[in-house]
């Protein structure tokens, strides 16, 4: 799928924005996405003015954001908030690598911290990644058992926390608990 351009637009323009929502640059620095058949909207305030034509791409709305002098590439969307997976997704095993990925939709200049505890609650990792609106750490787990990870942004605008819960099996306890006689 191909970025689709639009004409650049004045002080208040109708855009279709994806998931069939409209966005609309209002005259009082917002951009509000309509969501027709679920009748709801997601508000984002901009912190200057657009400049340049706006881009559709994927979920997102891409375009300049003038403040004074400079510009910066701006992006939203109709979605505000954490967004976490974990790769792979599938049984993990004693001694294999797990991926997270968290991305921030939304959050302006948004702070990760990310706490991985085990089921006691005893904090296995803890780490900061500062201003960045993704990050991926990599963790192997140190032992069979059920861990939680806890991912959490904090924005001037707004913030959010998600969790995941996941388990951790030793092949060796399988192996032998359904072959005792080993």
């Amino acid at each position: 799928m191909y970025p689709t351009r639009y004409p650049p637009f004045p002080k208040c323009a109708l855009i279709r924005a994806p998931s069939d929502h409209l966005a609309a640059f209002l005259l009082n620095g917002e951009i509000a996405f309509i969501d027709f058949r679920r009748r709801g909207e997601t508000v984002f305030r901009m912190n200057g003015r657009p400049a340049g034509t706006p881009l559709v791409y994927g979920h997102d709305l891409y375009f300049f954001l003038a403040a004074g002098e400079e510009q910066r590439l701006q992006r939203v969307g109709n979605r505000y908030g954490l967004e976490l997976t974990m790769d792979p997704e599938r049984t993990l095993w004693l001694g294999e690598a797990v991926r997270f990925s968290i991305r921030a939709h939304n959050l302006l200049g948004p702070k990760l911290c990310v706490v991985i505890s085990g089921a006691e609650g005893q904090i296995l990792l803890a780490r900061d990644f500062g201003a960045a609106e993704r990050a991926e750490p990599v963790w192997i787990p140190p032992r069979a058992g059920v861990y939680r990870l806890q991912a959490s942004a904090a924005a001037p605008n707004r913030g959010d926390e998600k969790e995941l819960s996941f388990q951790v099996f030793d092949p060796r306890e399988i192996f032998l608990n359904l072959y005792p006689f080993f």
